[in-house]
Order: structure tokens, then C-alpha cells, then sequence
């Protein structure tokens, strides 16, 4: 209910009721303790799921989807409930704590400073504009708007788009961090840049290790672990895309063509 009228909108006054609410309630506006107990038991019933998965494999295969689906599950929680609300810095006054959990990026293997870049900064800063949201830039593959080129193709992005969200994951993986970086496309320092060099080489070496050596050591069969592999990020990429699909291309939200800054960035959130 706006005193100022059906169309108003100030963000200082949201924010003071927002705070009004907390303290009232007496409510922190981070995650503290319980959401550091959340994420505990996430990461535990992860790292649970891939042991039980690597077990499986060892000793009883016919037995490993269990496990298996069991960690792209809490996989899938561990980056949506922990690694994106530490990436807001949501959970922590502390700016390691968040930092730290946020890592649980890096520990699957794609960069959590180009993701807060890619989704806090850019993503959150200029949703569903064009040429500015990452989320919504596809090189021409799907025409998510009117303001995209249309190209023949786009008539079969409805049946097309299943396989290529499956492939999100991978080129995640393999291919986006990379490229961001070499092109710099988030304007980063040097300092920075070195930074992100380092975490995009110890996480794809860690990402090789975690699901391609230990698999082969456990099952000495190049075939059998690659298909494994393979399935794996493509149903995490399937979900993925999904879900920020469903949030954000839609028949609902507006895809501005101008930048929103100051309150009208606010309003337009």
C-alpha cells in the first residue's frame, strides 16, 4: 500500500520498510548459523553421494544409478541453496564466509569470480536487457524476444532447446569461463584477471580429477565413464537452464531496450 500513489516507486523507502521489518522481527539480514548448518548438511549429503557413487562403481555397478542420481540432486541444491546466496553475499557479514561457500562453484569446476561477475553484477544489475544480461545472450542458437535477430531455425527452438540446455553445463565447463576471460568481458583488473587464471586452472584440474580419473581408476572402462559423464552435466545443464528459464523468458517479463539505472533499475527489478 504506497502512500504516494499506485504508481510510485522509491527504493529508499523500500529499503527503510525492508529494515523496519528486520528489526521489528528482529531478524538478521544474513543467513548466520542456520544457513551455515544448511549448508553443511548439503555439502555432506553431497560429498556422501559421490563416495556412495564411487563405492557403487568399485563393488556393485548395477547399483550405481542410485548414488548417482542421488549426487546430481544434491549437487544441483549444493549450487542453488548455498553457492548462489553466498554469491549475494546473503549468508555472512564476514565476506570470507561468503567467498568461501560461494567456492562450491569452483569445486565442480567453472569459476565462482566470473559467475558473480557473470550473475550478481551483470545478470541482477541488467535483467532481460539485451546486449547486457548474459543470461539471455545465445549467439543466435534461441530468439528469446523481438529485439533478436530471427533466423530459420528458430521456428525448431522448441524442440531443439532440450538438447542444447543439456549442453549449457559442459560449455560452461569447457568453454564460457575461458573465453570470458581472454576477452575480459567483465572489465576485470590485472589483479583480478590473474586471480581468475588461477581459479579456472585449479578447478578444471580438480573437475578432471573428481569425475573423470577417480571414475577410471574405479572402472577401467573409457567408454563407460565418459557416457556416465556426459549424462551427468547434461541433465545438471538440462536442469539448470530451466529453471533460470522459467524465471526470466517468459510471456511476462519486459526485455527493456534501454539500460535501467538509478531508481528506475530498482523499479525495473
Amino acid at each position: 500500500h504506497n502512500v504516494r500513489g499506485a504508481n510510485a516507486f522509491s527504493y529508499a523507502e523500500l529499503r527503510e520498510r525492508v529494515a523496519a521489518v528486520l528489526e521489528n522481527h528482529k531478524l538478521s539480514a544474513f543467513g548466520g548459523g542456520r544457513f551455515l548448518a544448511k549448508a553443511g548438511v548439503i555439502g555432506g549429503l553431497t560429498l556422501l553421494s559421490y563416495t556412495g557413487l564411487m563405492l557403487a562403481l568399485a563393488f556393485q555397478p548395477a547399483w550405481a544409478v542410485i548414488p548417482f542420481v542421488s549426487f546430481l540432486f544434491w549437487t544441483v541444491v549444493l549450487q542453488f541453496a548455498v553457492m548462489h546466496d553466498a554469491s549475494h553475499s546473503s549468508v555472512s557479514s564476514r565476506g570470507w564466509i561468503n567467498r568461501t561457500l560461494a567456492h562450491s562453484l569452483s569445486a565442480v569446476g567453472c569459476s565462482a569470480l566470473l559467475w558473480r561477475h557473470k550473475h550478481v553484477d551483470s545478470h541482477h544489475m541488467y535483467t532481460n536487457v539485451p546486449g547486457k544480461d548474459p543470461d539471455i545472450a545465445t549467439e543466435g542458437v534461441f530468439r528469446f524476444h523481438a529485439g533478436d535477430k530471427w533466423r530459420p531455425w528458430h521456428r525448431l527452438q522448441h524442440i531443439y532447446a532440450p538438447l542444447f540446455y543439456g549442453l549449457l553445463a559442459l560449455k560452461w565447463v569447457w568453454r564460457d569461463d575461458m573465453n570470458d576471460m581472454l576477452r575480459n568481458t567483465y572489465g576485470m583488473g590485472a589483479g583480478q584477471r590473474t586471480l581468475g587464471w588461477f581459479e579456472i586452472a585449479g578447478s578444471r584440474i580438480w573437475h578432471v580429477i573428481m569425475f573423470l580419473i577417480v571414475p577410471l581408476w574405479i572402472v577401467p572402462h573409457p567408454l563407460w565413464v565418459i557416457g556416465g559423464y556426459l549424462l551427468f552435466w547434461g541433465f545438471l545443464g538440462l536442469i539448470v537452464s530451466v529453471v533460470f528459464q522459467l524465471a526470466h523468458v517468459t510471456n511476462v517479463p519486459a526485455f527493456p531496450a534501454e539500460l535501467a539505472t538509478g531508481s528506475k533499475w530498482a523499479e525495473h527489478q
